[in-house]
């Protein structure tokens, strides 16, 4: 839906352009803290894990990766398929995310 495409073009606007698997490592650490309230990092092993099956053996995930990492994120933690409150979930992860400070949120020029 158009708002979930959103909340992902967000995300994709915010993270390295190139999200390579030690980007992709310290995201999943911030989410813990986000998501979780979990002040304990990832098992390298379980990252690993969960990067192959991501990526699907490249060395960095695209934009469509992404959104199904995300997707997958947001189906795990909801008790509805409401694409609306998928949307607004991602958008409220981003926000802490990038308030914890931890995390380079860096914002991408727009092109057009």
């Amino acid at each position: 839906t158009p708002e979930f495409l959103k909340a992902v073009d967000d995300w994709a606007n915010v993270l390295p352009p190139i999200m390579t698997k030690r980007d992709y490592y310290d995201l999943n650490n911030s989410l813990l803290v986000t998501v979780y309230s979990s002040q304990v990092p990832m098992e390298e092993e379980d990252l690993s894990h969960d990067w192959t099956a991501d990526a699907a053996g490249h060395t960095r995930l695209s934009r469509d990766q992404l959104a199904d990492a995300l997707f997958e994120l947001a189906d795990l933690w909801l008790d509805t398929t409401d694409p609306h409150q998928y949307a607004k979930f991602l958008q409220k992860q981003l926000k802490k995310v990038c308030s914890k400070g931890d995390w380079s949120c860096r914002v991408q020029p727009e092109h057009g």
